[in-house]
């Protein structure tokens, strides 16, 4: 599925049936409330494969005795319990996929009430995961290895290995472990503030609110993604976008003014990939969505007990439109050194940084080895793991062109299409 251009093809749809919408003379505040939910979910209705045998439903989420409020919009499997006399169904939290709060207007109170409504929801799901201790069933979590080693630069492969990171380290780990597992959660606002800046402002208002109880404002607590209008606050936690540590922090907030479709649609293909192991959200289209970070964050300890920094950036509406929307995707260009490198890479898995003969080769090239290393990483395509530089890519691949040697992941094809393009483009030059 090409989501960039499934996106492009719902985006009339659905701005001229919100249109309808506005435009509806009403007065009843839970009946409009109830049209733009409606819409939300035959959004969700119209890219979600039959085949996968998926419902699009509303009604409350539970395990036990627990029970969520209301929940406006929510992508589910298995089969739920009807509530007597009325159209809702309770879901059992391990049935449910992604959660969307929908809000016809997005403000700052309902921005505060959506947090914390779906924080019940992560803190259900927690509660089912409690209750699964001593259950000898087990999670195939290599993809939050994976997702971990590119944002941190750091490759672990079991779980014993945790207790060599630091603590802030290791709290990512964790969270991105939450992330992996829990539904996707989604505040919805079809209409939002004119500017990205202004939502950007909303969210950091929301933990400067909350910073004399902080209790529920950890990295994990937070929405995967909000929805302002045309803006959105995306969580960067590897399903699927994925940044790499600034300076010891986390940029795990990120702003754009992408169609805010795409990324939806971004976020639950990936999930019901992970869920299903199923291939929805490959592309290998170029155009991607441009972001700007809008907080990062770390975990820190003092006095035996542990909590999150936060790290505002307080950008300009100039240089947030400036930005632009969207970028093409492009390879990294490798110079001679890291070219051998990737292809040493690409051939057994990792470098030894004991490799006398390979360090002997970069000093005759006069490079630094230690400065070597930290570029190779810096491509998020390659970790560090113990004594050993290894890929954190699925299919990582080098290509050679004119313009010089490039190496990227090739797992949904993008390598491939690139260097395509590339050779058309050249075609198209020699044809002038």
């Amino acid at each position: 599925m090409i989501i960039s251009s499934v996106a492009e093809l719902l985006k009339p749809f659905v701005d001229e049936e919100r249109k309808k919408l506005d435009g509806y003379s009403l007065e009843h505040g839970p009946t409009i409330g109830a049209m733009y939910e409606g819409l939300t979910k035959e959004l969700l209705r119209k890219v979600i494969p039959d085949s996968m045998g998926l419902q699009v439903a509303s009604g409350f989420i539970c395990h036990g005795e627990t029970m969520s409020g209301e929940i406006d919009c929510m992508l589910v499997t298995g089969t739920g319990e009807q509530v007597p006399y009325t159209d809702k169904i309770k879901w059992n939290i391990k049935d449910v996929i992604a959660v969307l709060e929908v809000k016809k207007n997005i403000s700052a109170d309902e921005l505060s009430d959506s947090y914390s409504h779906l924080r019940g929801v992560s803190k259900i799901y927690g509660d089912y995961i409690q209750s699964l201790r001593g259950d000898p069933a087990t999670v195939n979590i290599n993809w939050v290895y994976r997702v971990f080693s590119q944002i941190t630069g750091k490759k672990i492969s079991d779980y014993s290995e945790l207790e060599s990171l630091p603590f802030d380290l290791e709290m990512i780990f964790h969270t991105l472990v939450s992330e992996f597992m829990e539904p996707v959660r989604i505040v919805v606002g079809h209409h939002g503030w004119k500017k990205e800046k202004t939502l950007r402002e909303h969210i950091y208002k929301l933990i400067e609110r909350r910073i004399d109880n902080p209790r529920g404002m950890g990295a994990g607590s937070f929405p995967q993604l909000i929805i302002g209008g045309e803006h959105s606050i995306v969580k960067a936690n590897g399903f699927p976008y994925v940044p790499r540590l600034i300076k010891g922090m986390w940029p795990f907030l990120l702003s754009s003014s992408h169609n805010p479709l795409r990324i939806l649609l971004e976020l639950v293909l990936t999930k019901l990939d992970i869920s299903f192991n199923a291939n929805l959200a490959e592309d290998d289209a170029p155009d991607r969505e441009s972001m700007s970070v809008c907080i990062s964050t770390r975990a820190a300890q003092k006095d035996g007990k542990y909590g999150w920094e936060y790290c505002f950036y307080d950008l300009k509406e100039s240089d947030l439109k400036k930005r632009g929307s969207s970028y093409n995707w492009t390879p990294v260009k490798l110079t001679l050194v890291q070219n051998v490198a990737f292809m040493k890479l690409c051939r057994d898995g990792y470098i030894e940084l004991d490799d006398e003969e390979f360090k002997a080769f970069v000093a005759e090239e006069g490079e630094n080895f230690e400065s070597l290393v930290e570029s190779l990483v810096n491509t998020q395509l390659v970790a560090m793991q113990r004594n050993r530089i290894v890929l954190t890519t699925i299919q990582c691949q080098v290509v050679a062109t004119p313009e010089g040697a490039f190496a990227g992941e090739n797992n949904d094809g993008q390598l491939t299409a690139w260097a395509n393009n590339q050779l058309e483009s050249m075609r198209e030059k020699r044809g002038k």
